[in-house]
């Protein structure tokens, strides 16, 4: 169930010729089915394939643009000269369009011309028939890219039928001043023709076909999309994830991928398990060296064993932890489960799905819930300002119920998700994926210690939370790590949690236990305190509501990078759960919920419906059963 938090959407005026698209002109669809990838533009020379759609995007019918009358439209991109320099001298030969309806055929007019309102540089003649799918065109009036070239208008003009799904959008949606959008009338005074902005519909289908008798562009490669751990050992070699798109004209077999920090770099030739096709973009894993704490760049030096043509390259900022610190700690990971009494889902999803995924893991993780918009929610709804901070401030990106491990975005998920962007928050585990996730965390390596002590005294909790950071690992000019402290309950009961069915309500009696709550944020901000490198000390107090459970209180710090990092690198660095010293378990359990007649609780403090053999609490006593 997807929930969106925020619904303003801001559109910018970008200029006279880069408006947004009315959504009374043009009216977006989706369908569920989907198409085979492009076929490629049959050929014995080989070719480049340049645009913002890949070869291997896939159309699914019925799922893009139509209009409001019979009219003629215009549907173009914008290559800029940075996109087009590294080609100079090669030879415009067609291009690949799609077409999104099985009911009819098409005909497209196809062009390129020098930006908006400069002459036709290529194309052809005639109008081309264009059927389902992509669609390849060769032109009659090629165009060669001089050395500098100017910013290309590519694309084609088409009748389109009133409410006729005909112009395929792509996902993800497109980026500013990449694709356009004209209509037959909207013209400038000077009878120029006025082209919006189509970043908000999706990415249109047009692909440049550039080709390379001379083999001058077989090795190019661009990356993007890296997902990476944050943190590792120093001078060691991890894996990370990253799209690897093969801008060239030859397939990409072999990469060399170097690491470089300040004076030191580390350079690792791959072989990859299958090759990258010329216009394609594949998800790979490569190899990156933890030189140094901070900015390290990774790029691509070579590819197929020549120099790549294109600058392939993007920076990382990691914590590299020399082994004999690592040595000296212990990490215990932290996670976050983002719910609300709003949803139906959260008991479904904690009951069946995280729960047994952390149930072999005790004393080893720990759980801490985020309520979101409910009676539990801290301060001014932390949870659900938190929960857009992970993401970017990005809505659609915040699914409810979620997860977090450790503010960071596991490594090992990049493989099987395949969405842009990743951010820290995502779906929550299944057991059997989260325990490969969980055991790889435990390994993580650390440089920091938490713990403390924490004493309930006439209706107040003191707490004292100390540990120590190793110095030297964070890079130079750092801001320091901070230090967060929850004030916890567990077991906790409420009649105002939502179902997802009556039999589930009725399987609950009406009643559900939160297997844990945050009851107060102990820290001053919702992001931790700052500490300092080596040994740091942090007492709290507050005090005790009279509703809460004192037997069943308990704290939970943690250390990690704090506000000033954004999305990933906010990752936790360590963590402690903390308890008081007059509490042990559920054995003195006073609370008026622990006595209501027939509450039957484990010695974990959560409420049970039907116990099976064990020991438990029922009207604040220790009974047997057998």
């Amino acid at each position: 169930m997807k929930r969106v938090f925020t619904k303003t959407v801001i559109l910018g005026l970008l200029s006279v010729l880069a408006i947004p698209v009315c959504a009374q002109q043009w009216s977006s669809h989706h369908g569920p089915q989907k198409q085979a990838s492009a076929p490629l533009a049959a050929s014995d020379e080989p070719q480049v394939y340049l645009g913002y759609a890949k070869t291997t995007d896939y159309i699914y019918p019925y799922d893009g643009l139509s209009v409001d009358q019979n009219i003629r439209v215009g549907c173009a991109m914008v290559l800029t000269p940075d996109m087009l320099r590294p080609y100079a001298g090669g030879v415009v030969k067609g291009m690949m369009v799609g077409w999104d309806t099985y009911d009819s055929k098409g005909s497209y007019d196809c062009f390129v011309k020098k930006a908006f309102h400069g002459e036709k540089l290529a194309g052809k003649s005639t109008a081309s028939t264009v059927a389902f799918g992509w669609n390849t065109i060769a032109f009659d009036q090629t165009y060669t890219i001089p050395d500098n070239p100017d910013s290309l208008l590519v694309g084609f003009y088409t009748d389109l039928k009133k409410d006729v799904i005909a112009i395929p959008t792509l996902y993800p949606h497109g980026q500013a001043n990449s694709c356009y959008l004209w209509r037959n009338g909207e013209n400038d005074q000077d009878g120029n023709e006025v082209w919006t902005d189509a970043k908000d519909v999706g990415t249109l289908p047009i692909i440049l076909i550039v080709g390379d008798e001379e083999g001058k562009f077989a090795s190019m490669v661009s990356l993007d999309g890296a997902v990476y751990d944050r943190i590792g050992i120093k001078d060691s070699v991890q894996t990370m994830y990253a799209n690897v798109s093969n801008l060239g004209s030859a397939a990409v077999k072999k990469l060399a991928i170097t690491t470089e920090a300040g004076d030191n770099s580390v350079t690792h030739e791959i072989s990859l398990s299958k090759s990258i096709d010329p216009g394609v973009t594949r998800r790979v894993t490569l190899p990156i060296g933890y030189l140094a704490s901070g900015k390290e760049s990774v790029y691509v030096d070579a590819v197929n064993d020549k120099a790549n043509a294109l600058d392939a390259s993007f920076d990382v900022n990691v914590l590299a932890v020399p082994r004999e610190v690592a040595n000296r700690y212990k990490f215990v990971p932290l996670v976050e489960y983002f719910e609300s009494e709003n949803s139906c889902m959260s008991p479904r999803y904690y009951e069946e799905i995280l729960a047994p995924g952390l149930a072999g893991y005790k004393g080893r993780i720990i759980q801490i819930s985020q309520h979101m918009d409910d009676q539990f929610a801290t301060g001014e709804d932390d949870a659900t300002k938190m929960s857009l901070d992970f993401c970017n401030g990005d809505s659609l990106s915040v699914e409810l119920p979620c997860m977090a491990l450790d503010r960071s975005y596991p490594g090992l998920l990049s493989s099987y998700i395949n969405s842009t962007p990743v951010t820290p928050l995502f779906s929550v585990l299944y057991p059997d994926f989260a325990k490969m996730i969980y055991d790889a965390e435990l390994k993580r390596p650390t440089f920091a210690s938490v713990g403390g002590s924490a004493k309930i005294d006439n209706g107040q909790i003191s707490v004292t939370v100390d540990g120590d950071i190793a110095k030297g690992v964070l890079a130079e000019g750092d801001p320091s790590l901070r230090l967060t402290a929850y004030l916890m309950e567990r077991g906790v009961e409420s009649n105002s949690q939502m179902f997802w069915s009556n039999d589930d309500k009725e399987a609950h009696e009406g009643v559900y236990t939160h297997a844990c709550l945050i009851r107060e944020v102990l820290s001053d901000d919702i992001y931790g305190d700052p500490v300092e490198e080596g040994d740091y000390s942090k007492t709290f107090t507050t005090e005790l509501d009279p509703s809460w459970n004192a037997d069943s209180l308990y704290v939970v710090a943690f250390v990690d990078r704090g506000l000033e990092y954004t999305n990933f690198n906010r990752q936790v660095i360590n963590a402690a759960e903390i308890q008081p010293e007059s509490t042990s378990g559920i054995s003195s359990l006073t609370s008026e919920t622990a006595k209501r007649d027939n509450a039957i609780y484990d010695l974990s403090g959560r409420r049970v419906a039907h116990p099976a053999k064990g020991i438990y609490v029922k009207h604040g006593k220790k009974y047997v059963v057998r």
